[in-house]
């Protein structure tokens, strides 16, 4: 081996070391898949139980008090706190194997700041599809959800994989339809928190296994 072949190798394993000190490279591709086929089993049953045949969910909704909802929100409300309950699961499950099969640190300062930029945008757009809900204003919870989803994956973009900064400004863009196109919401919730998912799983799954 001549001496350009030797730095050659070692200029890899320098930038080798910095991402693996920099970015958080344990995230899976099937932790997003597997996000992606839930919410839209999620979305599915979301549909059914709005199907009267109207497809208007602001129908089965009293406007005349807060949380004054009909019994069908609230099974709206359960199915969404199951996918992000079961989502998050796999999610954790699929970047702990992936750690541990790459042998990574899966919790160390790059994993904490990761979470912590991703976190900041999520807490805020809860907060606020929580003021929707207490004011009755249900038409843009499924725009707020993909907005806030979308900005807290471009923040955290900066210490993962590149990808994730278009899958956030993604969402973002389902989420302003979503919000143009209220009676479709629960189409582009779909679209962003299931199909966008899978795509994006896939291919960082292709990409980096």
């Amino acid at each position: 081996m001549n001496s350009g072949q030797s730095q050659n190798n070692d200029l890899r394993e320098i930038k080798s070391m910095m991402e693996k000190s920099t970015r958080f490279l344990s995230l899976s591709g099937l932790s997003s898949i597997s996000a992606g086929i839930i919410a839209l089993l999620g979305a599915v049953a979301g549909f059914l139980i709005m199907d009267d045949g109207s497809g208007e969910f602001i129908d089965r909704v009293n406007l005349e008090s807060p949380f004054n909802y009909d019994i069908r929100f609230w099974y709206l409300l359960a199915d969404a706190l199951l996918v992000l309950l079961l989502a998050s699961a796999f999610g954790f499950y699929f970047s702990w194997r992936k750690a541990k099969r790459l042998n990574l640190a899966f919790w160390n300062h790059t994993a904490r700041r990761t979470i912590y930029f991703f976190a900041v945008p999520m807490i805020v757009g809860g907060m606020f599809t929580i003021i929707l809900l207490v004011r009755n204003d249900v038409t843009l919870v499924a725009s707020s959800m993909l907005v806030f989803y979308g900005l807290s994956l471009f923040c955290a973009s900066k210490y993962t994989f590149g990808e994730i900064r278009y899958m956030g400004l993604s969402e973002i863009l389902l989420g302003i339809l979503a919000g143009i196109f209220t009676s479709c919401s629960l189409i582009f919730w779909a679209l962003g928190f299931g199909i966008l998912h899978v795509i994006y799983g896939i291919i960082l799954y292709k990409k980096y296994a």
